[in-house]
């Protein structure tokens, strides 16, 4: 049988199928080799076993334990930031709630040029006050009075009456972003308290470090990406520079969103999870994207261990 398997291992013209069989034979002819196969058999399977084992459940533990700790953080940072703004609104409101205010505001438009230098000096003195009590969070306290027409402002953003926005009466504030200079505002209208007309506007300046915390406490993964997000998918704030973020996984994010269930706030994508939570009433969302390439690189540390294992064994 020797003497067969090394003629044709001589042949040159020798197929591959051919070769195959004839190690075949000689192997299955030798009870020492059906030994070692066997052994082989018998040690590497296990560790096979275990290995497919060990990484399906350390995979989805894994996983469980991704899913658990960034829907609770996200939930977390966006209950804070939520906060942050509802206080900024409340200064808003102790000055559009304001009896004593409102009569100081409209003193500005008076045909008295002193009554309209003492309402002035009135309000400065307002908005000093509360922008020195929230210097911290207020970059700036901006008001207009629609009849004068007036701009009253302290802090360090400058507006010009050319540059004003329009801002209609709503329940809620308005939110503008600006991103040339990282920061963001909160607009009201001034209305009269007995006809709810507009008689002018108030605008809050605040820069996006407030909430820079927040976001680090989410960016735990150098490969993650945290931003706020717009309802209509559009990006608000990504303090991560040196991290580019594709801009059609804005769009995929927000008809994702639009698509999920009611108090969901996790959705799975083709390469990566997404973790989001609701801000000021949905007007804005926060959001982590977490990519799957974490999980199979840590799945892939386990397979190699493994078989490191079976290559010693």
């Amino acid at each position: 049988m020797i003497g067969a398997f090394r003629h044709e291992e001589g042949e040159s013209h020798m197929s591959p199928k051919k070769w195959l069989r004839a190690l075949y034979i000689y192997i299955n002819s030798r009870l020492y080799y059906k030994l070692i196969i066997a052994v082989m058999i018998l040690v590497t399977l296990p560790i096979v076993i275990v290995t497919t084992w060990a990484t399906y459940y350390s995979t989805k533990n894994m996983v469980d334990e991704i899913f658990t700790t960034n829907t609770s953080g996200v939930q977390q940072a966006s209950s804070i930031i939520t906060e942050k703004f509802d206080a900024i609104d409340r200064v808003m409101h102790s000055l559009v709630m304001d009896g004593h205010f409102i009569t100081q505001f409209k003193e500005l438009s008076h045909e008295d040029s002193y009554r309209r230098h003492g309402a002035t000096l009135t309000i400065e003195s307002t908005l000093y006050s509360l922008h020195y009590t929230n210097r911290e969070r207020i970059r700036s306290i901006t008001l207009f009075a629609d009849e004068a027409p007036q701009i009253i402002s302290i802090g360090d953003q400058e507006r010009s009456l050319l540059t004003w926005p329009s801002i209609e009466p709503t329940p809620h504030y308005q939110f503008m972003n600006h991103y040339r200079d990282q920061t963001f505002s909160f607009m009201r209208s001034i209305n009269q308290f007995e006809t709810r007309q507009s008689i002018g506007s108030i605008i809050i300046d605040v820069e996006w470090d407030i909430i820079q915390e927040n976001m680090d406490m989410l960016k735990t993964e150098e490969e993650s990406a945290v931003f706020l997000m717009g309802e209509e998918g559009e990006l608000l704030h990504q303090p991560y520079h040196e991290q580019s973020i594709d801009r059609h996984l804005f769009q995929d994010v927000q008809e994702a969103i639009k698509k999920s269930e009611e108090h969901r706030s996790y959705l799975t994508l083709d390469d990566s999870y997404v973790f989001f939570d609701e801000i000021n009433n949905g007007n804005m969302y926060i959001v982590k994207v977490f990519p799957k390439s974490i999980v199979f690189a840590s799945s892939m540390q386990i397979v190699r261990i493994g078989l490191f294992v079976a290559l010693i064994a």
